[in-house]
């Protein structure tokens, strides 16, 4: 193990890399692995996360800073070593994004781990994989193109809610509006004074909200 660190980025930040090392089984093969935290030392007020393939979680804590654990995946090292992820300040929000390469996600990806408070609006979007979004209570918008969203809310969420699938469903624990086209699903409505905006958006997949 060693330890890496990346300078200052505007007075929004100050991220420190911690890599491990190791192995996995993805894709069916035998994988490649780097995985390494980034924290900030101040709270962005918005975190934008763009990643191709893999799995985006976010979960709400009661911390001031954020941290995000990167693990990248795949099965050859040429591979494993073409794949980017950036993690910076952007102004006010803390920008996630991950490049793959010229590869197609078929042999590589990149699964993301991110703490943040609970009042950090969020923008997260991915093609191929899974997102899980826990705990928060200000703007939430997700959006994939093949794959699935959970969100679990607060019980005391206060926000206008909008989820739509194309193919696939819309599940809510919360009393939403839902209309039923022929192959896809859209559910809206407002959970208490709707002061924040929930927009959840699959265009293949499913999406489930449900209470903490």
């Amino acid at each position: 193990m060693h330890a890496r660190l990346l300078p200052a980025v505007a007075a929004l930040a100050t991220l420190a890399l911690l890599p491990l090392a190791g192995c996995a089984v993805v894709f069916g093969h035998a994988s490649i692995t780097d995985d390494y935290v980034v924290t900030t030392v101040h709270t962005p007020a918005g975190i934008d996360v763009d990643s191709p393939v893999g799995s985006i979680d976010v979960e709400a804590w009661n911390k001031p800073n954020v941290r995000v654990e990167v693990k990248k995946r795949a099965t050859t090292r040429d591979a494993l070593k073409a794949i980017v992820v950036s993690v910076q300040p952007q102004g006010t929000t803390l920008a996630i994004k991950a490049d793959l390469g010229d590869g197609n996600g078929s042999d590589r990806k990149v699964d993301l781990i991110i703490h943040a408070p609970a009042k950090t609006n969020l923008d997260l979007r991915q093609s191929v994989g899974a997102m899980k979004i826990i705990g928060f209570a200000g703007n939430v918008k997700a959006d994939v193109n093949v794959g699935a969203i959970r969100l679990v809310l607060p019980a005391s969420t206060s926000a206008k809610v909008t989820a739509s699938v194309s193919v696939g469903a819309v599940k809510s624990a919360f009393p939403l509006d839902t209309q039923r086209q022929t192959v896809g699903e859209t559910a809206t409505g407002t959970i208490g004074s709707g002061s924040a905006t929930i927009g959840l958006t699959a265009e293949t997949g499913a999406i489930e909200i449900q209470r903490e």
